[in-house]
């Protein structure tokens, strides 16, 4: 089952085959139940899209369920803009399950940004209740849950991605994320929580470059 947008970009790639092959290994570990939190990471313009449309390509062929999300300019002062995102994706699907994980997740931010009381305590359940309905996307087998421009996430959303990142190694779920590396500015939340998620080997990261091409003397 597919929710990818329509490609936009050309899906030909060139001198990536080190980043195709550690997310053929991640697929790969996928397919045996054993899931991971992957960042690709670069600069704006350098292939981000790319590569993530071939490895969702290649998921597909053998047989992963795939569903997307993605953040936007603006959703950093949105609370959950990426969760509301998939929701959507997902109340939209024609798989039933799926449709109705979507309208779980919805009416979990709904009511956890109308409840009174502990602010803290709110946060937390409604981190909790949408990781559960996220893990529940696997119970149909494996899938990839391939999500874009996390450099524009806001903290609740890097929050459901950090209690998830604690959970994929024992579910079927592999999550991929894009960013912009030369965006995670001081203040930008998405710099803190790669650093934490990095450092505590919750996550990895696959970083794009910008090839040189050495032409020989004349």
């Amino acid at each position: 089952m597919d929710h990818r947008r329509p490609m936009r970009l050309s899906p030909v790639l060139f001198a990536r085959d080190d980043l195709l092959a550690l997310g053929r290994q991640r697929i790969e570990q996928l397919l045996q139940g054993s899931g991971a939190l992957l960042f690709l990471s670069g600069e704006a313009g350098i292939g981000k899209t790319r590569l993530l449309d071939a490895l969702v390509r290649e998921a597909q062929s053998e047989g992963v369920q795939v569903t997307t999300a993605a953040v936007f300019p603006g959703d950093i002062e949105l609370s959950g803009g990426l969760l509301l995102d998939l929701a959507h994706a997902l109340t939209r699907s024609t798989a039933p399950a799926w449709s109705t994980i979507g309208s779980a997740i919805s009416a979990t931010l709904a009511r956890g940004a109308a409840e009174p009381g502990d602010a803290h305590r709110q946060r937390r359940l409604v981190v909790l209740e949408i990781v559960d309905r996220i893990a529940e996307l696997a119970d149909g087998g494996p899938t990839l849950l391939a999500l874009e421009d996390l450099h524009w996430a806001d903290d609740l959303t890097l929050q459901v991605l950090a209690q998830l990142a604690r959970r994929v190694r024992d579910l079927p779920l592999l999550v991929i994320g894009t960013y912009r590396s030369d965006e995670l500015y001081p203040r930008i939340p998405m710099r803190e929580w790669r650093a934490r998620l990095l450092g505590q080997r919750l996550a990895e990261e696959a970083r794009l470059r910008r090839r040189i091409v050495r032409r020989g003397a004349a």
